[in-house]
């Protein structure tokens, strides 16, 4: 095994996301959880539950739902009950949250040249594919485990 206590080189990748998402924070008075949440709604294409949202930035699902009623008082979303599905209560950003949106856009641009600098196209191609195939085997060992587990 590599590296047995998690691994610095992807914790140094993810500081530097969180120091750049400070400025935005600061800027526009969110907390952390707030901003990711804006964020996921903004650039995470399937996620528009709390519910989702939590999985996809595998945060705590009690934090995400206390942040998001903090974002809808503030004027920054709004919820709906699903059409299709009563159960699901699907968050929208509001034109408020869109100077948000801007700020966090332009830190994954900033975050997206600094970690990929020197960085050929190819060679981002192969690391996207890679992740890709990293995730999709820990979702699956997930599943078995837990699986497994319930045994």
């Amino acid at each position: 095994m590599d590296k047995i206590c998690g691994d610095p080189d992807i914790g140094h990748v993810e500081k530097l996301y969180s120091e750049l998402l400070k400025s935005v924070c600061g800027r526009f008075g969110l907390s952390a959880i707030e901003a990711k949440i804006i964020g996921a709604l903004k650039f995470c294409p399937d996620a528009y539950t709390a519910g989702e949202i939590a999985a996809a930035k595998l945060l705590s699902k009690g934090n995400v739902s206390t942040a998001v009623d903090k974002l809808i008082r503030r004027g920054f979303l709004w919820s709906e009950t699903d059409k299709t599905d009563r159960r699901r209560i699907n968050l929208y950003l509001t034109p408020a949250a869109e100077p948000i949106c801007a700020g966090i856009g332009d830190c994954l641009k900033l975050f997206d040249e600094c970690v990929f600098a020197g960085f050929t196209a190819e060679e981002k191609a192969v690391f996207n594919a890679l992740k890709e195939r990293m995730a999709a085997n820990a979702r699956a060992a997930s599943r078995r485990f837990k699986r497994d587990g319930d045994r």
